[in-house]
C-alpha cells in the first residue's frame, strides 16, 4: 500500500514538472509548450488525478491563447471548467481568468466579464491578494473596452454569487466591496478607472511580481490615453516597456509598443512615435503576431503623413491593405474548412443512423 502511494506521489511530482516547462514556454515556444502539457494531460489521465487534469487543460488552453488558437483554447477551457468541482475548487481562479482572457480577444466581453468576476469570487474568498489584483485589472479592462455599451447584471451569475457572499460575510476585502457596490451607479469609463486605480493600489500593497504590475500599467496607460491624458499615458506606456523588454513577455511586447506609438502620435512627436511602430512591427514579425503586424503598418501610415513622407505613407497603407485581404481570405478558408468538417460528421451521423434503422427493420422483416 505504501508503495502504490509513493509511485503516485512520484507521477503526480513528475506531471507538475511537465507542466511547469509548458508554462516556461507559453510566450517562447508553441510546440514545446503543447508537447508537454499533453504529456502531462495523458499522464494526469492515466493515474486519474482530477486536479491534474483539470490543471494540464488549464495550461493548454493558455498554450493556445498565446499563438492565438481562440476555439481550441476555449476547447480546453472547457474541459477545465468540468472538472472543477469541491475538491479542485482551488483552481477556479485561475481557470475563470484564463477562460475571460479567451472571451476578451474573441469580444465575447459578456461572457468574459463573467469569468473575470468569478475568478474576483474565488480570489476573494482565498483572499490572494495578488490574484485580487489581477481580476481587478483585467475586469478594468473589459470596461475600458465596452466604452458605453452597459452589461445586464441580472444575466452574470457571477454578480449574484459574488453580492451573496458579501450578504453572507464571506467577502471582507473593503475595496473589493466598494466596487461592487458602484458597478450599477458608474458608467463603463469610471468603473474602468476605479478598477485599474485599484490594482494599481494593491499590486504596490501586496506584490513584487513585475509580470503582473506591467498588465495595469499598461491598462492605465490605455484608460489615459483614451481620456486625452497623453502625457501621463505615456508615463505608464514607458515603464510598461521596460518591464516587458526585461521579462522579454514575446507576447505583449508589439501590443505596448503600438499603444505608444499611437500615443506619441496623438501628441505629434512623430519621431518617437516611428521608433516604436517600427520596433512593434519587427516584434511582431518576429513573433508571428499577424494582427499586430498588420496594424503596425496602418499606424505607420499615419505617422508617415505626420513626417511630411506622403509617399512612404502611401506604401505603408498598400502593405496593410494586403496583409488584412491576406487575414481576410485565410480566415474565411478556415470558416469554410469548419463548415465541411461539421457537414461531414452530420453526414457521417445521418448514415449511421440509416444503417441502425435498417438493421431494426431487417431483424423485424427477418422474424415476420
Amino acid at each position: 500500500m505504501t508503495k502504490i502511494s509513493r509511485t503516485v506521489s512520484n507521477k503526480e511530482k513528475e506531471i507538475g514538472q511537465l507542466l511547469e516547462i509548458a508554462r516556461a514556454n507559453w510566450e517562447q515556444d508553441f510546440e514545446t509548450s503543447k508537447d508537454y502539457g499533453l504529456r502531462a494531460l495523458r499522464n494526469a489521465e492515466d493515474i486519474g488525478s482530477g486536479k491534474l487534469i483539470c490543471d494540464s487543460f488549464n495550461v493548454l488552453m493558455v498554450t493556445h491563447y498565446f499563438v492565438g488558437d481562440n476555439e481550441k483554447a476555449l476547447h480546453y477551457g472547457f474541459q477545465a471548467m468540468a472538472f472543477l468541482d469541491r475538491e479542485n475548487e482551488k483552481q477556479s481562479p485561475s481557470v475563470f481568468n484564463n477562460m475571460g482572457m479567451v472571451y476578451f480577444r474573441l469580444n465575447r466581453l459578456e461572457e468574459c466579464l463573467d469569468c473575470y468576476l468569478k475568478s474576483l469570487y474565488y480570489t476573494a474568498l482565498f483572499q490572494k491578494n495578488e490574484q485580487i489584483a489581477v481580476n481587478l485589472s483585467n475586469i478594468g479592462g473589459v470596461y475600458w473596452e465596452t466604452k458605453t455599451d452597459r452589461f445586464d447584471y441580472q444575466k452574470l451569475e457571477a454578480v449574484k454569487m459574488l453580492k451573496d457572499a458579501m450578504a453572507e460575510g464571506k467577502i471582507v476585502n473593503p475595496l473589493i466591496r466598494d466596487l461592487l457596490v458602484q458597478l450599477d451607479k458608474l458608467d463603463n469609463r469610471d468603473l474602468a478607472y476605479k478598477f485599474f486605480s485599484t490594482a494599481l493600489k494593491m499590486f504596490e500593497e501586496h506584490s513584487n511580481n513585475p509580470r503582473l504590475y506591467v498588465n495595469v500599467l499598461y491598462n492605465l496607460g490605455l484608460w489615459n490615453h483614451s481620456m486625452h491624458n497623453l502625457e501621463q499615458a505615456q508615463e505608464y506606456f514607458t515603464k510598461a516597456k521596460q518591464i516587458t523588454e526585461k521579462l522579454q513577455m514575446n507576447f505583449l511586447l508589439p501590443n505596448v509598443y503600438l499603444s505608444s506609438a499611437q500615443n506619441y502620435l496623438d501628441m505629434h512627436e512623430y519621431e518617437h512615435a516611428f521608433e516604436d511602430a517600427r520596433t512593434a512591427i519587427v516584434l511582431a514579425w518576429k513573433y508571428k503576431i499577424r494582427e499586430e503586424y498588420t496594424n503596425g503598418f496602418f499606424l505607420m501610415a499615419s505617422i508617415h503623413e505626420g513626417r511630411g513622407k506622403l509617399i512612404t505613407a502611401l506604401s505603408s497603407m498598400r502593405v496593410h491593405c494586403k496583409l488584412t485581404h491576406s487575414m481576410y481570405v485565410d480566415r474565411h478558408a478556415k470558416d469554410l474548412n469548419l463548415m465541411q468538417e461539421r457537414h461531414e460528421n452530420e453526414a457521417k451521423n445521418l448514415r449511421l443512423e440509416i444503417d441502425r434503422l435498417k438493421m431494426i427493420v431487417d431483424a423485424r422483416c427477418e422474424r415476420a
